[in-house]
Formats: C-alpha cells, sequence, structure tokens
C-alpha cells in the first residue's frame, strides 16, 4: 500500500487489485482518467505518425498508375512500403487500446516497462525544461505492464507537476527478492523547469498512492525529491 512522506516501504503486496470501497473506487476511476488525458497528445502522435507517410506513398503510387508504361518494380515496392506501415500502424493502435482495455496478466520487463513510459513523455518533459536520464540494465525481472505503466508515469507526472525548480529526473531500477525497486531522484541541473500549460489538471501524489495501492505496489516520497516504488515480478 501507498505510504507517506519520509516512512520505510512494506513487503510485496499481491498484484490484485483490493476490494474498494464506492468513494475508493471512484477515485482510482478519476485519477486513471486524468492519466489517460494528460497523455492524450502521446496517443494522437501513435495513432497519426504512421499513417502520414502512408498517405504520402499512396500518393506516389497513383502519380506512378497514370504514367506509361507503369514501372511495376517501383510499385511493387510502394506495396511492401505499405504494408510494412499498415502493420505498423496496427501495432500502435493496439498498443494505444491497451492502455484503455488493461490486461492486468501482460508482463514486461523491467527497463522495457521504464522505457516505454519514459519515451512517452519524454518530447513533452523536454519541451518544460526537464531532462529524464536512465540507464539500462539487464534485470531478468518481469512485472505487470498496467501497474509499472499506470504508477511509474504517474509518479513521472506528480514529481514534474510539483517540481519547485527541479529539472532532472534520474530513474533507476535494482532487483530484490521477488520483485524489482524503481526509484526517481529529483535534482537541480543546469536548466530551467516550467509547470505544464494548460493541462487537464495536475497529478496529486494522492493520485499516485492510489494507483499504487490499487496494484499492491509499495510506494514512498520525500519531499517530491526521492519517490520509490517496489513491485511484485509478475
Amino acid at each position: 500500500m501507498g505510504v507517506s512522506d519520509g516512512h520505510t516501504m512494506g513487503e510485496f503486496l499481491p498484484m490484485n487489485t483490493p476490494t474498494l470501497s464506492a468513494a475508493q473506487a471512484l477515485k482510482l476511476e478519476s485519477t486513471r482518467y486524468a492519466l489517460i488525458r494528460r497523455l492524450g497528445y502521446v496517443f494522437r502522435h501513435h495513432l497519426v505518425v504512421n499513417l502520414q507517410p502512408l498517405n504520402v506513398i499512396c500518393q506516389v503510387m497513383q502519380h506512378r498508375l497514370n504514367a506509361s508504361p507503369v514501372d511495376i518494380a517501383s510499385m511493387r515496392d510502394n506495396v511492401e512500403q505499405v504494408e510494412r506501415l499498415v502493420r505498423t500502424s496496427i501495432d500502435s493502435c493496439l498498443d494505444v487500446v491497451s492502455w484503455l482495455t488493461a490486461d492486468a496478466q501482460s508482463g514486461v520487463a523491467v527497463d522495457a516497462g521504464i522505457s516505454e513510459c519514459l519515451a512517452n513523455v519524454r518530447g513533452s518533459f523536454s519541451f518544460r525544461g526537464f531532462t529524464l536520464r536512465h540507464e539500462e540494465s539487464p534485470l531478468e525481472v518481469s512485472v505487470s505492464r498496467v501497474a509499472l505503466r499506470e504508477v511509474l508515469t504517474a509518479a513521472l507526472f506528480a514529481a514534474t507537476d510539483h517540481a519547485r525548480g527541479l529539472d532532472e529526473i534520474a530513474v533507476d531500477a535494482k532487483a530484490l527478492p521477488g520483485g524489482v525497486e524503481i526509484t526517481l531522484q529529483m535534482g537541480r541541473g543546469a536548466g530551467e523547469s516550467c509547470a505544464e500549460q494548460g493541462a487537464y489538471r495536475v497529478i496529486e501524489w494522492e493520485d499516485v498512492h492510489v494507483l499504487a495501492a490499487s496494484h499492491g505496489i509499495g510506494l514512498s516520497h520525500r519531499s517530491d525529491r526521492l519517490v520509490q516504488m517496489r513491485i511484485a515480478a509478475a
């Protein structure tokens, strides 16, 4: 369960959603909705990034079809490009849908999951003056993908929404018996960070604790500078 500032995290908890009261369930869903809204720009990018070059290739193919004689070899190359882009687009769409219809049984390697979360926010954070640092390590530990996605991403938003001038975030992971510990360390770099402009709403630390508790993740944070989370192996 989530713990307050300065407290020590407990043992790993079962990776399942506990029975919630109506008020707790409402808070949990409201937090998830806020997180999805904050990631809206990422989902929009994933959905259209491969469709733009697909449109260009289709225009080129139309031009070549109108030429005389038709260059069959070039047309075959274009068709192969279209097939690759369509497959990639389908994968991107399915990835976005997986945020909305999360599979609690799906696992992901820790470093791959962390890299995915950082990639989703890196562009926005960079624009706001934040630097993200993460050195990948060959941790042979898999965790719940939805748990890591929700809690780590929410923690990243909360850390930057309440940064108070700090502009560097170092994300590290280490294996523990039965799971993994992920640490977010805030620091002051050479840049200057700023708050999110026009965001749906800020992500509060209470939101992060609610998500962590729903996944059985041990969580602590100290003055927004140090965040630690313990996730059981999938």
